[in-house]
């Protein structure tokens, strides 16, 4: 089935499509049993507005009216496969990889906000404040992120991970979107086999695929690294703390690389408590004091503006789990990270040092500031949009 043509897409707002696996197993399904019983195992192909605030106003949304059937084969606009098959890649260099002005200007800002973040979980533990995790600390703002709006473009009856129906696929998306007419490129999103197929079929086609941008799904980059983690780190460290985590369960998922959500987490926990960890490290090695007073001074003014009870509970006797005052403490982020700005200074000089001097050191070092660091980026700028 496929959108009706008279629900057109417009072409000035989209420039973004996807296609991934649809599986629906029926549990009335009379053949087979638990897993294995008949059901739909499809292809949908989705179209993306980045911000429906800024679309075209004679959009239509897609409802049950403008569905209608269509071919096994739709129209073959791409053609056939090229005697000349070209390789894109061969044509990188490394150029193609500098960072511009604007990138580095906010991987410096990114980094920052890490790393204050770090020194303010420090300094709220000790006034008993549990704030929320990276995620919601960074995202914390009076700003509110556009979410997109993703419109089917159609729905297939065949399996995703077929070079067959990456052809149709993008033979759809070719009609849809008008290609050479209304629109020259399309960043076209599949996931694992689908995305080698996308790489291969733009090798073999050659100039007729020019308007397809392939790009992989932001989460299967995440997926794809976090094992490169585990098989460099294993033996530092990691493996034991997984061991503690939920009985050992932690560990059996990283040694399989099963769950992309749990190994996540555990890493994103462990980054967290090796920055601690070092920021600990620096308050004793340099006994600094003005910034901590400064600081106090505000997260006081904070606590004293704010009803709050502490927690009784024997796990979290003496925290203040109160909403409403970490709601007022992330109010004050800009004002904390502006005061914690030198301190991060000071701080990264002397990680420099250590580093210069203790190959240990240096090694966890480069998880901390540069390796996972990459890889929060790339996470973060999937949550808030921010590619730069």
């Amino acid at each position: 089935m496929q959108l009706n043509r008279d629900n057109s897409i417009s072409f000035e707002s989209f420039a973004l499509a996807s296609f991934d696996n649809l599986d629906k197993n029926q549990s009335y399904a009379l053949v087979g049993s638990g897993k294995d019983k008949s059901g739909f195992h499809g292809t949908t192909i989705q179209a993306v507005i980045p911000k429906p605030s800024e679309k075209n106003e004679k959009l239509n949304t897609a409802s049950d009216d403008y569905i209608q059937d269509i071919d096994s084969k739709p129209n073959n606009f791409i053609g056939e496969p090229s005697e000349i098959q070209s390789n894109k890649f061969q044509e990188l260099k490394l150029d193609d990889f500098h960072e511009t002005e604007l990138e580095k200007e906010h991987w410096n800002t990114f980094e920052t906000k890490l790393i204050s973040y770090g020194f303010m979980k420090d300094c709220v533990q000790e006034k008993h404040i549990v704030i929320p995790g990276l995620k919601t600390y960074l995202s914390y703002s009076h700003k509110t992120t556009e979410p997109s709006t993703f419109l089917s473009v159609a729905v297939l009856n065949d399996p995703v991970d077929s070079k067959e129906t990456v052809v149709k696929t993008l033979n759809i998306l070719h009609d849809r979107f008008q290609i050479g007419q209304h629109l020259q490129h399309l960043v076209v999103v599949g996931d694992g086999k689908s995305y080698d197929h996308l790489i291969i079929l733009k090798s073999e086609y050659g100039r007729a695929l020019d308007w397809v941008l392939p790009y992989p799904r932001d989460w299967h980059i995440l997926k794809n690294v976090l094992p490169i983690f585990i098989k460099i780190f294993y033996d530092a460290g990691i493996k034991e703390l997984a061991g503690i985590y939920h009985h050992g369960a932690t560990l059996k998922v990283l040694t399989e690389c099963t769950k992309f959500s749990v190994t996540h987490r555990f890493l994103c926990h462990v980054w967290k408590a090796m920055l601690r960890c070092q920021i600990e490290a620096y308050k004793r090695q340099e006994g600094v004091t003005d910034w901590r007073q400064e600081v106090d001074s505000v997260l006081q003014n904070v606590l004293s503006s704010c009803d709050h009870t502490p927690e009784y509970s024997e796990k979290c006797a003496g925290d203040i789990l109160d909403v409403e005052l970490w709601k007022s403490v992330l109010l004050q982020k800009s004002n904390l990270e502006t005061l914690l700005e030198s301190v991060c200074s000071n701080f990264s000089q002397w990680r420099f040092q250590n580093s210069a001097t203790s190959a240990t050191f240096k090694f966890l070092d480069t998880f901390i500031h540069i390796d996972f660091m990459a890889y929060l980026g790339l996470y973060i700028g999937i949550r808030s949009r921010n590619w730069n």
